[in-house]
């Protein structure tokens, strides 16, 4: 359960607009208090509560100051803004990483490990809570690789650390995936999230050769189990309906449970870099011959997105369809640079002005919405763009 000071009707960080005190004692009170509750959480040893509810006031701090304008000669306020945004970030980091030190470092090397200490008989359980942690690694990797960048001027030896905890959750990443054999089958079609957020920290560390033989094998061991009627990624969230899929064989069922995808088109993309010929037409064989029907597609932000998505609210953006891997790749890659070129709500978003990525990446991940083709597609005409 999320506490009441960081839910959409909360106390202490409401959604109205506040003067420039009451913002920022408003955002004070409640790093105090997340800071209270992660001691009392690490207190308890539930370290899932203390990664949550950094990650949530990270987001919900972005969303009470990101409307302040940047100026050359920042205000007292401003700068007071600065230094609280950074404690929120520092604090989620520090407890990032005391829960990685808990639960991925020392077991990720261990095959099966992680897989078999997810408490529950059932596959599902195992696969959903595998690319969480997939997710909140990579995650916690993309904002360590951009300030190790941003600080090796200013602050080398810190830059140095930074640098060094990338590199650390790079090989564990390789460990986790090679260790796990759950995550080269996705349940959810929206994995596709982590998947992409994977492949954006590999762009970003000149690292996709080491991830693009998972690539491989999701797209094959997806597309196989539509064949098998085995557990295809499908785009139910009810947890009920994720525990009985495939419900039946029936191809009302399957158009139903794949009534749209965010993830093949997103696998077909990148099959196109290092994977033979011949397996990128049997992947889109296999999906034109189960699921016809499918809508394959993309989401973008809209002009709404930097108002919404900070709370939660997942009513906004473009879907752009006409993405099916049967057109060929040519007709795909024209159709998302046609739209990346389109869509550029955003571009518009504070949070891309400024340079934090990664902080868009994280509301993506925590509510759920896929990542959009402009942090993903690989430029035109670079047939290395995943090999660096």
């Amino acid at each position: 359960m999320v506490p009441k000071i960081l839910t959409t009707d909360s106390v202490i960080l409401p959604s109205e607009k506040l003067k420039d005190k009451e913002r920022l004692l408003r955002l004070r009170q409640a790093y105090i208090c997340i800071h209270a509750i992660c001691a009392w959480a690490i207190e308890a040893k539930s370290l899932d509560v203390v990664y949550r509810i950094s990650e949530l006031g990270l987001l919900f701090c972005w969303d009470a100051m990101r409307e302040e304008p940047v100026k050359k000669k920042p205000t007292k306020h401003q700068v007071a803004l600065t230094e609280i945004l950074d404690q929120y970030v520092r604090l989620y980091l520090m407890m990032s990483e005391m829960y990685f030190e808990k639960v991925l470092y020392p077991h990720a090397e261990t095959l099966h490990a992680l897989t078999v200490s997810v408490k529950s008989r059932e596959p599902v359980d195992a696969n959903l809570a595998m690319f969480d942690l997939l997710g909140r690694a990579a995650t916690r990797a993309i904002w360590t690789d951009l300030f190790g960048k941003a600080l090796s001027d200013a602050d080398p030896e810190f830059a140095r650390s930074l640098n060094e905890q990338t590199k650390k959750m790079l090989d564990m990443l390789v460990a986790l995936i090679n260790n796990n054999p759950t995550l080269g089958s996705p349940f959810k079609d929206d994995h596709m999230i982590e998947a992409a957020l994977v492949m954006y920290l590999a762009q970003q560390t000149s690292s996709g050769r080491r991830f693009m033989p998972w690539f491989h094998a999701m797209a094959e061991n997806t597309s196989f189990a539509l064949l098998t009627n085995a557990s295809y990624p499908t785009c139910f969230h009810d947890y009920n309906d994720l525990l009985a899929h495939p419900a039946t064989s029936e191809q009302e069922y399957r158009d139903e449970a794949c009534v749209g995808s965010v993830l093949y088109p997103y696998l077909f993309v990148w099959l196109q870099y290092g994977a033979e010929q011949g397996s990128i037409e049997e992947f889109s064989s296999r999906l034109s011959q189960k699921i016809p029907n499918c809508t394959h597609q993309a989401w973008f932000p809209d002009e709404e997105t930097d108002q919404k998505i900070w709370r939660g609210d997942t009513y906004h953006g473009i879907c752009v369809t006409d993405l099916s891997p049967a057109g060929g790749h040519a007709e795909i890659a024209d159709n998302l640079n046609l739209a990346i070129k389109e869509c550029v709500a955003i571009l518009e978003m504070t949070v891309m002005k400024r340079g934090l990525v990664p902080l868009f990446l994280t509301a993506c991940r925590h509510y759920r919405l896929p990542i959009p083709p402009t942090l993903w597609m690989p430029p035109q005409g670079n047939s290395d763009a995943a090999q660096a």
